[in-house]
């Protein structure tokens, strides 16, 4: 084992760093364990302000002979367009409690755990220039905050290279390190790699910690080179891409190393590398969004503001900051989607709605803010338009067939709430409809949580179909309301509630919740339990029949209430 190590230490590249020191610009500091210290000291130290494309490098010293347990490091100021060679360093910052101090030219400052380790790791026999987040920013000053975000991308495109620290507490992490080892020098695996060895390896490529961290997508994608450390070992994340990704590698034939493979396929560090390679083209915040929506951020604003670096010219549009209301910054970006990435009209609410879910917006503060935009009288929307689709007519008299398979869709019904009805102005010929000036206001909105078994059934009638009665799919839904004659179907693409439509002299009105259900004809012939499952699919999702569309005119509050409208999950 000690030679492998050796075999990794000296395969590593070695880079010279050049050091700018000077009485004005380098300041001092030791870590030390926080239960040494009287609290009277703790959280003396407060940084120097830094300049436009200005930032602070940590120089990482080697441990001293007196008690190698200190960190001692310096900071170092430097313009982004002049600095020297540094690490970018990516790293999970773990949770705030039991936090470590340093010392600051004599004052101190609490760090977290993770990132003392991450000091100590990196740690080596020469000093070395680092820049890491948590320690290279005030994290207490919300403007340099931002303005360290917005240069944040290119910190990382000029770092040398950039260390991904996943830690030290992965299970025989030797196992893993020493696979990707013989496939970067192109040796066979040895004979006796078994299921440990593949648990160790999907481990490593699946480590929660790390990699569900959105910040790790532009720090990866932005860097020049990537190094993964893992508990002393350290590899390129090329290695692990390819890895996974190579089908001349003879990968063993057994089960379950096939379906590791399969699963290391679908992960984040291969699905990053594949885009540094350019094999995958994310050009659009929406679509950064979209693939990366299982990662996760601590402080919601980054849910935006992590992929930023990534879409440059979205970066420049961007009206926003950590002060900014969250609601505010999901409308914001859901007015760049549409205006300067082309979001097509029919993907809006729905696009709305998966925004609402990342930025993790509840159901009290939609009623919030619908209640201030109401008396601001902001409209940052107006002039965009939804696409909602006419699924059909409906009425409250079901067939036999109908009849047959209700039971069944109640069964695996949740509950909805009905909520205050939506008036709109409009009408058939145009097919446009926008909140009717006569709206009353939102801020007693109320809703009644109405359970599956008390649900009202009713049947429907697709605009493709032949009657109610004769259609061979049957189409059947579940509503909030009670179902009233010329009543109509209404879904926003991608949405899993229909809304319930009654027309009316000046519009319609969006009456009632609904969940629809409708059995493809090809699955007629198969099992039963097979027709359950594909029966009860809540979404639509397709093309929609020429005629059978309707345009919304969005503003801000009506906006919200369709995104409260549309979502099961809102329930």
């Amino acid at each position: 084992m000690d030679r492998f190590r050796g075999a990794l230490r000296n395969s590593d590249r070695r880079w010279s760093l050049t050091k700018e020191r000077s009485s004005s610009q380098t300041r001092s500091f030791q870590v030390h364990d926080v239960k040494k210290l009287p609290d009277p000291i703790i959280a003396l130290y407060k940084y120097a302000p830094i300049g436009h494309r200005e930032l602070r490098l940590v120089e990482l010293q080697p441990a001293g002979e007196d008690n190698a347990k200190e960190i001692h490091c310096k900071i170092q100021y430097c313009s982004l367009d002049s600095c020297p060679l540094f690490t970018a360093v990516s790293y999970t910052w773990g949770p705030a409690s039991t936090p470590e101090i340093v010392y600051v030219e004599g004052k101190v400052l609490k760090i977290r755990k993770n990132l003392f380790r991450v000091l100590r790791d990196l740690r080596r026999d020469e000093p070395r220039l680092l820049w890491i987040d948590a320690l290279c920013i005030n994290q207490h000053d919300l403007e340099e905050r931002m303005e360290q975000v917005k240069i944040m991308g290119d910190i990382y495109a000029r770092a040398n290279y950039v260390m991904s620290w996943l830690g030290g507490d992965f299970k025989d992490p030797h196992l893993a390190a020493n696979i990707l080892d013989r496939y970067a020098r192109e040796l066979p695996l040895p004979p006796d790699t078994d299921e440990h060895a593949w648990k160790s390896i999907e481990e490593l490529y699946t480590r929660d910690t790390y990699w569900s961290r959105r910040w790790i997508v532009q720090e990866i994608l932005q860097g020049n080179s990537v190094v993964i450390h893992v508990a002393g070992f350290e590899f390129s994340l090329t290695t692990m891409g390819e890895f996974a990704l190579d089908n001349t590698f003879p990968w063993p034939q057994d089960s379950y190393a096939t379906s590791v493979r399969v699963r290391l396929r679908q992960t984040l560090p291969v699905q990053v590398h594949e885009q540094r390679l350019g094999r995958r083209q994310l050009l659009t915040m929406t679509e950064l969004l979209l693939a990366y929506r299982d990662t996760q951020c601590a402080d919601p604003h980054d849910t935006v503001f992590a992929l930023l670096s990534l879409t440059p010219r979205i970066a420049a549009h961007i009206n926003a900051g950590y002060e900014t209301s969250i609601i505010d910054l999901m409308v914001e970006v859901l007015r760049i989607s549409c205006r300067l990435e082309s979001l097509p009209p029919h993907r809006i609410i729905s696009f709305a709605a998966f925004l609402r879910r990342q930025f993790e917006i509840d159901q009290a503060s939609l009623h919030d803010h619908i209640t201030q935009f109401q008396a601001s009288g902001a409209q940052p929307l107006q002039g965009l338009k939804a696409e909602v689709r006419v699924r059909g007519v409906a009425t409250s008299h079901l067939s036999v067939k109908q009849e047959q398979v209700i039971v069944t869709t109640r069964a695996k019904a949740r509950p909805l709430y009905q909520l205050d009805a939506i008036p709109l102005e409009g009408n058939l010929v145009e097919g446009v409809y926008r909140m009717s000036r006569r709206r009353s206001s939102l801020t007693a909105e109320k809703s009644v949580r109405v359970s599956s078994q008390d649900l009202c059934a009713f049947g429907w009638q697709s605009p493709e179909g032949n009657s109610f009665f004769g259609s061979n799919n049957p189409n059947v839904g579940l509503a909030t309301t009670p179902i009233q004659y010329g009543d109509e179907v209404w879904q926003f693409q991608d949405t899993d509630v229909a809304l319930i439509i009654r027309h009316h002299n000046t519009g319609c009105s969006a009456v009632g919740r609904a969940q629809l259900y409708q059995k493809p004809p090809h699955l007629d012939r198969l099992p039963s339990s097979e027709v359950e499952r594909n029966f009860l699919s809540r979404a639509w999702r397709g093309n929609a029949p020429a005629g059978s569309t309707r345009n919304i005119q969005l503003d801000v509050p009506l906006l919200l209430q369709l995104i409260l409208w549309v979502e099961a999950g809102t329930e």
